[in-house]
């Protein structure tokens, strides 16, 4: 099979399907089955391979020839069908792979289970970004399994993957994100809240719930004129993301869209996250709370991104809520710690070593070292901040939880400076 320019476009995405019914209508059959099949996609200028696919089989029993039913990708009434696929793999551009370790679908127990599936490059992320050009977050990701459970297909779903089920699984998702800030940031784009974001999903979507377990996201930041990236992890994260649709009925009966997940930062705090969603304005709730840690187990995040290091600091908890509009939040933050000492530093420039105690000693008289309910100057924050909305919510919920610390960690007269 090869690949040509295509100027024609289709009247409609059906193509598989008519293919099955037309071979399968001219004859009386009753079972239909393909065995280790495999499809290679082939660019025609240069034959190198695009896309491989190995191992397919397919088989469906009780095929009613007069029965059309465009709800299967064999598009007649079936007493059964099961689709499986061994390995796929895409090669998007030059160094960017899509792989599939397999693919199964049983059609009577209205299930799909993708394993090991894989987004990766050949070359260096920050590479990546160059050759990108521009600022943008460089993505990777593993999935051990995505199951779809109590699948009930539309008739579009073989052509735009519409998808009515009553709940996906992931399990041992890693996502990273990487930006590269040496790099222009492209043209501004006001970003949508959560409840844009799911309005902007490419395909019909009504799920009752979307399980993630023992899951990951970290996000790397090469600074300006860095020769390290710094890097936050949020590891094992479990939990549960609730009545999920872009379907307008839906969303009425629904309401709101609902999360409550489990993880920890640095493989060391645990964090509980509760958010919720509306359908009709663009606003959310959150509540998260953060348990006890070390603080210099953040020095691989500080460290290369603002040149500080944390000496010492006990975090006892973090207690933040948001209650975001579109525009504006209103945030309540409790935020205890012990014995907080910083020191300034700067790679490979021995001769500013004094200069930079100095700044070090200047930076520790400004921050307060301890808040510790009980202590006569103890404080929790009580703030609004304002949306960039050229920016994320997840950027929105960030910003506000800092915004919160310049309130507590700062000494009363760099706080009149900086707030």
């Amino acid at each position: 099979m090869t690949l040509s320019a295509d100027s024609t476009k289709k009247d409609n995405g059906k193509g598989m399907q008519t293919l099955f019914g037309d071979i399968l209508s001219r004859v009386n059959v009753k079972r239909f089955s393909i065995q280790n099949g495999s499809v290679e996609i082939k660019e025609k200028s240069t034959g190198n391979i695009k896309a491989s696919l190995k191992s397919l089989n397919v088989e469906a029993r009780e095929i009613l020839t007069d029965s059309l039913h465009w709800k299967h990708i064999i598009p007649f009434q079936l007493g059964d069908l099961k689709i499986t696929i061994d390995s796929v793999a895409v090669r998007l551009n030059d160094y960017t792979n899509l792989s599939l370790g397999h693919f199964r679908y049983d059609l009577k127990q209205k299930e799909i289970v993708l394993n090991d599936i894989s987004l990766d490059y050949s070359i260096d992320w920050v590479n990546v970004s160059q050759q990108l050009g521009f600022q943008n977050d460089i993505i990777e990701l593993k999935l051990k399994e995505l199951t779809i459970h109590n699948l009930e297909p539309s008739s579009e779903f073989y052509t735009s993957l519409d998808i009515a089920a009553e709940k996906i699984s992931l399990d041992s998702l890693e996502i990273k994100l990487q930006r590269n800030k040496n790099l222009t940031r492209p043209p501004d784009e006001q970003k949508p809240m959560f409840n844009g974001i799911i309005e902007g999903i490419p395909v019909a979507l009504k799920l009752d719930s979307l399980q993630i377990t023992n899951s990951t996201v970290s996000y790397s930041e090469l600074g300006i004129k860095k020769d390290e990236s710094g890097t936050v992890k949020i590891g094992e994260i479990n939990g549960l993301i609730t009545k999920i649709t872009n379907f307008p009925k839906n969303q009425q009966e629904w309401k709101q869209m609902t999360a409550n997940l489990d993880s920890k930062i640095a493989d060391t705090a645990p964090i509980k996250v509760s958010l919720n969603m509306p359908y009709d304005r663009e606003s959310f709730t959150l509540n998260s709370n953060v348990g006890s840690m070390n603080l210099n187990v953040l020095n691989p995040t500080l460290k290369p991104l603002a040149g500080v290091k944390i000496e010492s600091g006990k975090m006892q908890r973090i207690q933040y809520s948001m209650n975001a509009g579109k525009y504006v939040s209103k945030n309540n933050l409790i935020f205890d710690y012990s014995n907080l000492h910083l020191n300034l530093i700067k790679k490979n420039e021995d001769k500013k070593v004094k200069k930079l105690v100095i700044k070090s000693l200047i930076a520790n008289s400004a921050v307060r070292n301890n808040n510790i309910p009980g202590d006569k100057k103890y404080l929790t924050a009580e703030y609004e901040s304002t949306r960039n909305i050229y920016r994320s919510p997840v950027n929105y919920i960030i910003q506000g939880l800092i915004h919160g610390f310049t309130k507590i960690i700062p000494g009363k007269g760099i706080q009149k400076l900086i707030n």
